[in-house]
């Protein structure tokens, strides 16, 4: 995903910008106040669909102009009088917005109180089913990760706030000088162990799927292949049972692998008592 460009309109009753971005780094600079990090907040509240935000920051408009997979798109969202809504203009894919009516109109929150009920209140919405198209669009693209530099650094990964404060060592000599970018190098680990440990546990669900596919064969099938072959007992298939349990019952650790299994040796059990009668 490539964002192109992004429009403010009347973002806490006075500020309003349009910044293009262009295809590789972009740099925001300007002094205190100057809105970089209002530009940021926008596109992190539209893109993790953060409605607590967007309904209870005034505003007129925010439009963000992306491409994604090589097709350009086009989210817009807007207050009006009561209600928030986000629509997609460019691509033509969604015809129903989505829309969120105020409990409280964003310009009459002036309370923190209120605004923690607020909060809890829009975190707490899901979408109606004409909604869930769109809403499932946004929730899926690249969660941001914004970083700023300052005199500390400080950034929201998911639901944790990660603080750098100064190094306050009683001693002045073992104060370490790091600078910004060894702060944000630690933010970026912190990112990437979570996607480490994301990957780590897809690639055990795979096994286990693995596992599980291999056992829900028919017994019937694999009964073709053991008619030239030595006679299967019960006793066989029990004692085959207890050593696929041994040796996969750990390794899985999942209900459903284990639902699979015994089924399988069930059906087994089976096949060999009836083999038996057939024999007799």
């Amino acid at each position: 995903m490539r964002i192109k460009r992004v429009t403010i309109r009347n973002m806490y009753g006075s500020y309003s910008t349009d910044v293009s971005f262009k295809p590789d780094v972009n740099i925001l600079v300007g002094i205190n106040g100057s809105g970089k990090t209002t530009v940021l907040n926008c596109i992190d509240w539209v893109f993790r669909l953060d409605l607590a935000s967007l309904s209870t920051v005034q505003f007129d408009e925010i439009a963000i102009q992306f491409q994604h997979d090589g097709k350009p798109y086009s989210l817009e969202v807007t207050q009006g009088k009561d209600f928030l809504s986000i629509t997609e203009s460019k691509s033509g894919r969604f015809t129903h917005p989505i829309t969120v009516k105020f409990a409280i109109h964003p310009s009459q929150v002036n309370d923190d109180r209120l605004l923690k009920d607020l909060v809890d209140h829009y975190r707490a919405m899901t979408p109606d089913r004409d909604e869930r198209p769109l809403w499932s669009f946004i929730s899926e693209m690249p969660a941001p990760l914004s970083v700023s530099l300052e005199r500390t650094i400080s950034t929201e990964i998911d639901d944790t706030i990660y603080f750098d404060a100064q190094n306050k060592a009683r001693n002045p000599k073992d104060r370490k000088l790091r600078s910004g970018l060894d702060k944000v190098k630690d933010v970026m680990r912190m990112r990437y162990s979570a996607y480490r440990a994301s990957i780590h546990s897809l690639n055990e669900e795979l096994k286990t799927s693995l596992v599980i596919s291999a056992f829900r064969t028919p017994v019937s099938i694999l009964s073709t292949k053991t008619q030239t072959s030595k006679d299967i007992s019960l006793q066989d298939v029990a004692r085959l049972e207890k050593r696929v349990t041994t040796i996969l019952g750990a390794s899985l650790g999942s209900e459903s692998a284990s639902h699979h299994i015994a089924a399988f040796f069930a059906n087994a059990k089976e096949f060999a008592k009836h083999a038996k009668e057939v024999r007799a």
